[in-house]
């Protein structure tokens, strides 16, 4: 008799072991995913911050004809998407940017061009917003890199007010048109309305 029960509390604490050390092994199971998928998040966004910015000269609202007028640039760095949110007293729109060529209403790429996508590297876009009958307060742009939205990389928290003109050259921005097959050094690119999107700023066409 004594034997038996014996047995049995063996038995009972061997189960009990193998539980618990099934229980550790699925809790641990979880929280290695959930530390996984934060360290691979982290390592996409990490040291990317200020290579995705807002051209601040070349972003202000026209208080005559309600756009909005802003400039982003790429750096050396592969993004997704662009998450662009522009606020004001009125409320808050958003806009996300695909390397796509896409239509949203109410954005387009400046000068008068009806589809809209993200800067390649190492260049940049300015856009036309309509539709703001207040002056934006804010401006803050957020890169999606390897499918994980990124901190707000650049912000602008003071918006100027301009006259939007469509006829602006790749001189008045102070650049050089660059053929077809040349690249923007040591500058990014900008659109203009004499040579699109290949006004090469701050830099030199090669």
């Amino acid at each position: 008799m004594f034997y038996k029960k014996g047995v049995s509390a063996v038995v009972t604490t061997v189960i009990l072991v193998v539980l618990v050390l099934v229980l550790i092994s699925v809790v641990w199971g979880v929280v290695n995913n959930l530390v996984t998928e934060n360290l691979e998040s982290s390592s996409s966004c990490f040291g990317n911050f200020e290579k995705v910015e807002i051209e601040g000269k070349y972003t202000y609202y026209d208080e005559n004809t309600d756009e909005f007028q802003f400039s982003l640039s790429v750096k050396d760095i592969e993004v997704d998407k662009l998450v662009v949110v522009v606020s004001n007293k009125a409320g808050t729109k958003s806009y996300t940017l695909t390397k796509e060529e896409q239509i949203i209403p109410g954005l387009e790429t400046y000068p008068n061009i009806p589809t809209v996508k993200i800067p390649d590297k190492n260049s940049g876009l300015i856009y036309l917003a309509s539709g703001f009958i207040e002056k934006p307060d804010s401006i803050k742009v957020a890169p999606v890199i390897n499918g994980q939205q990124c901190e707000a990389s650049d912000s602008i928290v003071q918006i100027e007010t301009g006259s939007i003109s469509s006829s602006t050259t790749c001189s008045d921005l102070g650049g050089a048109c660059c053929l077809s097959n040349q690249f923007c050094t040591g500058g990014t690119f900008q659109s203009s309305s004499d040579c699109s999107s290949r006004c090469c700023v701050g830099g030199t066409c090669v």
